[in-house]
């Protein structure tokens, strides 16, 4: 009996601390499963993008990735209390490029995906033209006068100007067969092509619009269509100079951007100098006006290279490179320091970046591209690159050797707009993605980035 009671006090004394230790654990946190973020493509999604998004505890711990080609819509899930998740996007294509994301809230929903698919060609058109020879062109003797001593054909969404060369000539006119494509962007009309000519002796350019719609609701292929200098409109040929103290430079570009509803995405590419650092380019506002432009100036070892785009009305004749200065970088271990450096009191800033890479300007490199937002673009900062997911390096073997090695330093950059955004992190996340968004307060903008190399 003595023998009964002992257990039976054993068993309720068990039970009390069990109970006990349970209510201890029940004020502890339980990490549960919950949806880091969710992905929806619509309708757009093929499944030939090779992405990948991995999220990460703000100290560097894998949660869990996925692959943007997988399905349509998915969730990422994962065990985690926190609010706030850093996002890795991989993009490989031969090599890979890592953006590296901070501070996005738990619980986003991406979607309207667009231009992920692979564009295809589905239709063509060729017509017949037929035009007065006003202007410059192999044969008549303007070949000294290079870029403009010849006719150029800038079709919808290229970014190249391709010479045009006339079939035959006769009885003052050139003649020339031109073809048209359509593909299968959804987004995408019936777009035309821009035709510029130079005039003898003047130099002076003229451009025409050549509206694929209007052709094809009034010609076919079998006919001529004539067009006369009186078709043409007169354009203008303009200089933008760089300003960077006259130091050595790699390459300078202009790109040139008309959006109209029927002429969307005529792009204009410039990259010939005049003389030193000034570039010059073709401005037909009456006949395709410029919706925005981009410049780009590549800067040499050691000084700041510079991009900028806006879709202000003019562009600037003399534009004035800055130098960043301030910042510096230096490895210890596997970690590095890394020091901000000075920013522009009279711009505002958007974000910052550092780079790393390994096995840079090979086929099988890794850029790690670490992104940071405007308050925390100031100070010293010890950075280690997250690890890559084991399963994603697993699909890459060339990747995954290179990831072998060390890590070097890149580039370090600065990026200001006058347009206010209410999330500057999530909304570059949006644009690297290639989401429609609509993030910016003012319709006028101007966007630059500094960078330097490390």
């Amino acid at each position: 009996m003595k023998q009964f009671y002992s257990k039976v006090l054993l068993s309720i004394f068990s039970v009390i601390f069990l109970f006990s230790c349970q209510n201890d654990d029940s004020d502890s946190p339980v990490q549960q499963e919950k949806v880091l973020f969710s992905v929806n493509y619509g309708s757009s999604h093929t499944g030939d993008i090779k992405g990948y998004l991995a999220a990460y505890t703000p100290e560097g711990e894998l949660l869990n990735y996925g692959s943007l080609g997988d399905s349509l819509k998915w969730d990422l899930k994962a065990k985690y209390n926190g609010d706030k998740i850093d996002i890795l996007y991989f993009e490989v294509v031969n090599g890979m490029q890592v953006q590296h994301i901070k501070n996005i809230s738990v619980g986003q929903t991406f979607t309207n995906l667009r231009n992920i698919f692979l564009y295809q060609e589905t239709d063509r058109k060729t017509f017949k033209f037929k035009v007065e020879d006003f202007g410059k062109r192999e044969g008549n003797g303007n070949v000294e006068n290079g870029f403009s001593s010849t006719a150029y054909l800038i079709h919808s969404g290229y970014a190249t100007f391709n010479p045009l060369t006339w079939s035959k000539i006769e009885n003052g006119y050139t003649y020339a067969d031109i073809t048209f494509t359509k593909g299968n962007d959804i987004e995408e009309k019936e777009y035309g092509a821009e035709l510029l000519l130079f005039e003898k002796n003047t130099n002076k350019p003229y451009v025409k619009y050549l509206d694929l719609k209007m052709l094809t609701q009034n010609y076919t292929s079998n006919d001529v269509i004539t067009l006369n200098k009186s078709d043409f409109s007169p354009a203008e040929i303009k200089t933008v100079q760089v300003d960077a103290n006259n130091v050595p430079y790699e390459n300078m570009f202009l790109y040139t951007y008309n959006i109209q509803a029927d002429r969307r995405n005529i792009i204009r590419s410039f990259n010939h100098i005049i003389e030193g650092n000034k570039i010059w380019y073709v401005s037909s506002n009456d006949e395709i006006p410029i919706n925005y432009w981009r410049l780009v100036y590549s800067a040499k070892t050691g000084n700041t290279s510079y991009v900028a785009e806006s879709n202000k009305k003019d562009v600037p004749s003399l534009v004035n490179v800055k130098e960043l200065s301030g910042h510096s970088i230096t490895k210890n271990g596997d970690k590095f320091s890394f020091k901000h450096g000075a920013v522009f009191p009279d711009k505002k800033l958007l974000r910052t970046f550092v780079s790393f890479y390994k096995y840079r300007y090979s086929a099988n490199s890794i850029t790690y591209i670490w992104n940071f937002d405007s308050t925390e673009s100031t100070g010293t900062l010890n950075l280690k690159p997250f690890k890559f997911p084991a399963g994603l390096l697993d699909k890459f073997p060339n990747i995954k050797q290179t990831d072998q090695r060390e890590w070097e330093t890149g580039d370090y950059g600065q990026v200001y707009d006058t347009r206010s955004s209410t999330n500057v992190m999530l909304n570059y996340l949006n644009d690297i993605l290639l989401w429609k968004t609509n993030v910016y307060t003012v319709s006028d903008y101007t966007f630059e980035t500094y960078s330097i190399k490390l």
